[in-house]
């Protein structure tokens, strides 16, 4: 018997769709149980008081959660399913690993504020942050409450007007900084404090999804992990290369609600299981 037959992947349909039918063939392959989780299947939609189908997973299994980040959320919360998510929202929201990080960090020069308070602050942020009458702003939270977007001084309304677009409240903390000149991007997958192995995922401002990286990116990722600060045992880095030149860390990320893009799946997948073994 497979070491791994005691680990059930749930794996929400057409989330991921790149590598969703790869993913549960992997899995299976390995000895572990693979539940896709449809519109219509059991466990997927929730009832009125919140809780999952529990049938779904028998009692002394491992569960791995791979989907949208408002049913990992949802899991996390209703369930006591172990390691259920690997995707800590309060480590990896930016007020709790900028400090930690920050020396890595592509944006290291930034300010929180509530969201509230860019508009009254409108002229200090573009004094402090602006370039060619731009800047940065995303959440600090990872729930993705809106995307990171450029704001820019002629549009600064309407571009505010967006970023609320889905009735964020005034008091949401925000990060502004300069916007920057990225030329590639890639993922790393992190498991039991080891990169164990990335994906290019925008190159030249093309999306992109191969499984080749770049060694430097690579070793960056790597310099990053040895720091010693994770959020989970497993977990994502977006590392970029930007114009000038240099490695910088993007952002850090959840692994059960993060796009694998071209990253070697059979790695990820008994990389994973080893760590969920161990928890």
């Amino acid at each position: 018997m497979s070491d791994f037959f005691g680990i059930r992947w749930l794996i929400e349909a057409d989330v991921f769709p790149d590598y969703q039918d790869e993913l549960i063939r992997t899995i299976r392959e390995t000895g572990a149980k693979a539940t896709l989780l449809t519109a219509v299947k059991a466990g997927y939609l929730f009832e009125e008081t919140g809780q999952p189908d529990l049938r779904l997973v028998a009692n002394n299994e491992r569960v791995i959660f791979h989907g949208c980040i408002g049913l990992a959320e949802r899991i996390a919360e209703r369930t006591i399913w172990k390691p259920g998510i690997y995707g800590n929202f309060d480590r990896l929201s930016c007020t709790s690993y900028f400090p930690a990080l920050g020396e890595f960090l592509l944006n290291d020069r930034y300010s929180m504020l509530p969201l509230g308070d860019v508009r009254r602050m409108k002229d200090e942020l573009f004094s402090s942050f602006g370039s060619n009458g731009q800047f940065f702003m995303r959440p600090n939270t990872t729930r993705k409450v809106f995307a990171g977007m450029v704001i820019n001084h002629e549009t600064f309304d309407r571009d505010l007007e967006l970023a609320s677009f889905y009735d964020v409240p005034d008091h949401e903390l925000v990060v502004v900084s300069r916007t920057q000149s990225i030329v590639s991007e890639w993922r790393f997958v992190i498991a039991g404090g080891r990169v164990i192995c990335g994906s290019c995922y925008r190159d030249h401002g093309n999306y992109c999804r191969t499984v080749a990286c770049s060694p430097e990116a690579f070793d960056f990722a790597e310099r990053v992990v040895r720091s010693g600060w994770e959020p989970d045992p497993v977990w994502t880095i977006d590392v970029a290369l930007t114009a000038t030149g240099s490695y910088r860390l993007i952002e850090i990320g959840s692994f059960s609600f993060a796009n694998l893009y071209g990253c070697d799946v059979r790695n990820v997948v008994e990389a994973v299981h080893k760590v969920a073994l161990d928890y």
